[in-house]
């Protein structure tokens, strides 16, 4: 295929106006002023998306000019990686991220080392998340949970729903989000565990909006090996399609004929099933595997052991009433194992804790004792912990849906809260740090260049906040910088100035952190991009293309 090139300014000023399109459509959605942007949905004829979700908007675009997607492409990948750790913030690091790369193209057209201001937006990038964590209170109270929830929902009755589930289940605890069958949402704690292992390939997924993969009373296969021929699994594939239940397989991995029948099988509908690894590494994953047959009733086969997969039983196989796998977590709810042996097991587990804590130091373990420790206290969790389950309710399954969607991006916020605290909301606290910036100076000019930019920045999210509220931008500013409290925020929604505990603005550290070290990543990766390479896309297979008869033509692959 024939590649086209394209070299500095030019590239960049190609990249910069894909990300401006992007910029603008997603950054009317910031704030509780915020208007909606309708999408027309991908399949003709349903109806549009209306979302104030910037990083839904982000993703819905895509230009024509391979060039300016990349740069476009910038934007979308700040807006999901923020998306992805804190559930909240994707629009502020859209508005940040556009604003850090307008100013920079500034200074490296007037004849500025690109690289060295990278350097200087690092450096400053450092300084100010130094500043936040410095003025960052506590996030566990009641308050600053419904407060961080209701603006990252926009629905104070999540606010005090997820409120409810902290002080129930505590700090770090694991939470399940379901589809309702009511108006109403249902909260409900059930016996389960979650351990950090994925899906072994995305083609697994069967909920492609929350990209999950969800059984319902699964068969579980516990392996440690890797399965490499598809006739290890062929038995057990019949077992399970007889009792017309899907699979949950956990393995040392599937790789090559084994992975790929299996997605296959998947693809065609034949057996509803999804692979993980096992948790824990090295000599601990054996026993962590154990756990977990334990709690869900089944076996673990052993290849050292004799074990044959082709031999597998449904005697062998755990059973619990519903996994859900993601790309980073695998969760088992209600597993369905021997209270009596779990119980036993546990037993046993607290026994030997006390007695690796009760060791003098320099006994016991080669890797040393508080390893030991962390492990065993890790299983003693699996083994005995429970797991939040929230039914979303609403009027319609669109509603339902939308809500769901909602409702995780707060509770991956509150989450964020709990674990480094908040700070004063509405972009204020960007504002506010601006002060450690005037002070930071490096001998080489290029340097505060950088510097320069990413100051410039920290005012832009507030900016916006206040144009979609209707008012002057720099008014809202001025205001804000005149408070005497360390909390002064803006309320856009109320249009009113004060202290952010006492208004409801707060957004958890981590959340404006991560917007703020994304958007200075990518942006710094664009402005160091001296030359760019894109294919010469051929349309004209097209030229003769008919969707309509392609329609009426297509084979049914399940035939």
């Amino acid at each position: 295929m024939a590649v086209e090139v394209v070299y500095s300014n030019e590239a960049r000023r190609q990249m910069v106006h894909g990300l401006d399109l992007i910029a603008r459509a997603a950054r009317l959605t910031l704030g509780p002023a915020g208007p909606s942007v309708m999408i027309e949905h991908r399949t003709h004829g349903l109806q549009p998306i209306v979302t104030r979700d910037g990083v839904t908007v982000a993703n819905a675009i895509s230009l024509t000019d391979p060039v300016a997607d990349l740069g476009a492409q910038i934007l979308r990948d700040v807006a999901n990686g923020v998306s992805r750790e804190a559930g909240d913030g994707t629009t502020s690091a859209i508005v940040l991220a556009h604003c850090m790369a307008k100013a920079a193209i500034r200074f490296i057209t007037v004849g500025a080392d690109p690289m060295q201001v990278k350097k200087g937006m690092d450096l400053a990038c450092l300084t100010v998340i130094e500043a936040l964590k410095a003025c960052a209170i506590d996030g566990s109270s009641d308050a600053a949970i419904v407060h961080v929830a209701t603006i990252a929902s926009r629905e104070e009755e999540i606010g005090h729903l997820l409120a409810k589930v902290v002080n129930r289940l505590g700090k770090g605890c694991t939470l399940n989000l379901e589809l309702g069958y009511s108006m109403e949402d249902e909260f409900e704690v059930v016996e389960g565990t979650r351990y950090g292992q994925g899906y072994l390939s995305p083609y697994f997924i069967t909920d492609e909006d929350r990209q999950v993969v969800e059984l319902e009373n699964p068969y579980i296969f516990f392996y440690d090996e890797e399965l490499m021929s598809i006739d290890q699994l062929i038995p057990l594939y019949d077992m399970v399609r007889e009792e017309e239940r899907s699979l949950l397989i956990i393995a040392e991995n599937l790789k090559d004929q084994a992975l790929a029948t299996t997605l296959l099988n998947q693809s065609r509908g034949l057996i509803k099933v999804v692979a993980v690894k096992p948790p824990a590494f090295g000599d601990r994953r054996l026993k962590h595997l154990a756990d977990l047959a334990a709690l869900t009733g089944g076996k673990v086969l052993i290849f050292g052991h004799g074990d044959n997969p082709e031999l597998v039983t449904l005697a062998d196989l755990g059973q619990a009433s519903r996994v859900i796998v993601d790309a980073e977590s695998t969760t088992i709810i209600l597993g369905k194992g021997d209270p009596e042996v779990i119980a036993e097991r546990l037993a046993g587990l607290r026994l030997e804790l006390g007695l690796v804590q009760a060791r003098r130091p320099g006994d016991g373990s080669p890797s040393g004792n508080m390893h030991e420790i962390d492990d065993l206290e890790d299983r003693i969790t699996h083994l005995a912990s429970a797991i939040g389950v929230i039914r979303v309710g609403g009027i319609t399954d669109i509603d339902i849906k939308e809500r769901l969607t909602r409702i995780d991006n707060a509770w991956r916020t509150v989450s964020a809260a709990l674990e480094e605290g908040v700070v004063a909301g509405g972009s204020a606290s960007l504002l506010r740090v601006r002060h450690v910036l005037e002070n930071l100076e490096s001998p080489n000019l290029d340097h505060n260049m950088g510097i320069a930019v990413v100051m410039e920045a920290l005012a832009a999210p507030v900016k916006q906040i206040a144009v979609n509220a209707g008012l002057n931008p720099e008014t809202v500013v001025d205001k804000l910088l005149e408070l005497n409290e360390p909390l002064g925020v803006f309320d856009a929604y109320t249009r009113t100035y004060g202290d952010a505990l006492e208004l409801g603005v707060l957004d958890p550290v981590k959340v404006v952190r991560l917007a703020l070290k994304n958007a200075v990543g990518v942006v710094g990766l664009m402005i160091t991009t001296e030359a760019i390479v894109t294919n010469i896309r051929d349309t004209t297979a097209w030229d003769s293309y008919d969707p309509e008869l392609a329609a009426a033509t297509r084979e049914d692959p399940r035939a």
